[in-house]
C-alpha cells in the first residue's frame, strides 16, 4: 500500500512528485515539512520514484537570450509507413533529399 500525506488521499510518491516538478532542486526537508511527514519518507519516495523510472533525471532549464550561441539544435524521429492504395513514383528517401535541397518545402 502506497503511503499518503497526512489530510491527503493521494499517493505520496503523487505529491512528491507534483514538487519536485515544480523545482527539481527542492530539498526533501522542505518537501517533507510541505507535506507533513518525515524527510526519511520522501527520500524513499524520490527513490522509488527514480527506481521505477517514473524520474528519468533532472536537468537545468535555461533562458536562451542568455544563453551564449546563436543556434538552436534539435532532434527530430520521423518514423514512415506505407499506406496501401497510395502510389507514388519517388521513394521516401528521393522525397527527404528533395526537402534538403528545397528547404521551403
Amino acid at each position: 500500500m502506497t503511503q499518503s500525506a497526512p489530510g491527503s488521499k493521494r499517493p505520496l510518491e503523487e505529491q512528491v512528485l507534483e514538487l519536485l516538478e515544480q523545482n527539481a532542486r527542492m530539498p526533501s526537508e522542505k518537501i517533507a515539512t510541505l507535506l507533513g511527514v518525515e524527510a526519511a519518507s520522501v527520500e524513499a519516495a524520490v527513490q522509488k520514484l527514480e527506481n521505477d523510472k517514473v524520474i528519468l533525471g533532472y536537468r537545468a532549464v535555461t533562458d536562451p537570450d542568455k544563453t551564449t550561441g546563436d543556434s538552436v539544435t534539435c532532434m527530430i524521429e520521423v518514423r514512415v509507413s506505407p499506406q496501401r492504395g497510395l502510389a507514388s513514383t519517388e521513394s521516401p528517401n528521393e522525397s527527404i533529399g528533395t526537402r534538403r535541397s528545397n528547404p521551403s518545402i
